[in-house]
């Protein structure tokens, strides 16, 4: 691990002082080696990106707002799903609506340690069946982890297109308790939810992209 990139965390947690004490510990004891990790902890994976440690290939962040912006206009309101700690993913799409001006894009985790972030509209709160969606065009979720479920359900009911990159975890509700708990199951499950929104007019996809599997629908035109 160069000195400098230890220099550029310290300064990175300086201007982002909201961690947990916890969540401060944890960075300062694996940061040196958990960026030798296949599997990069999202609270570290989000500030490898942010500081320029990440290549091409490792930096999900970068690929799925690359992905995302191929495929649906940047004109989009768009809204992120568990965002993290501090909210990367949205920093890159900003960034090209920024350039392009045009589109908006807001991002929602209780965890979130900045309150300001370009033009980002970040809330500190979890989101909810009752979190309102009707001004979004796109419900994004990166690893949006045990908000899968709801954020695809939400899109469903008000019909939001989605792009989903589901994480490695088992996420049934507790109504969904009589079925078995493991991931091939889960994925069989969540990806039927997604594909109901077939009847209501929407194309919806199964894919891996960089070795997740990704979920995503667009209205048909």
């Amino acid at each position: 691990m160069a000195k400098d990139h230890l220099i550029q965390l310290r300064e990175f947690l300086v201007q982002y002082p909201g961690y947990s004490k916890e969540a401060l510990a944890y960075i300062e004891e694996e940061f040196s080696e958990a960026i030798f990790s296949y599997a990069k902890p999202e609270i570290l994976a989000q500030i490898y990106a942010e500081l320029g440690m990440l290549d091409d290939g490792e930096n999900i962040y970068k690929c799925f707002s690359d992905v995302i912006l191929s495929r649906y206009p940047a004109h989009y309101h768009m809204l992120e799903v568990g965002a993290g700690h501090f909210p990367v993913f949205a920093k890159y799409i900003d960034l090209r609506q920024q350039e392009l001006g045009t589109g908006m894009i807001t991002a929602y985790d209780p965890q979130l340690v900045t309150e300001r972030l370009g033009n980002i509209k970040l809330h500190k709160k979890r989101f909810t069946y009752d979190t309102e969606i009707d001004q979004f065009d796109l419900l994004i979720g990166v690893s949006p982890c045990k908000a899968t479920e709801m954020l695809m359900r939400q899109a469903i009911q008000k019909q939001k297109e989605f792009f989903v990159a589901l994480c490695g975890c088992s996420h049934f509700e507790e109504q969904h308790k009589e079925i078995t708990n493991s991931y091939v199951d889960w994925e069989e499950y969540i990806t039927e939810v997604a594909f109901s929104q077939i009847r209501e007019g929407f194309e919806v996809k199964y894919e891996v992209i960089n070795q997740f599997p990704v979920l995503s629908s667009k209205k048909v035109r």
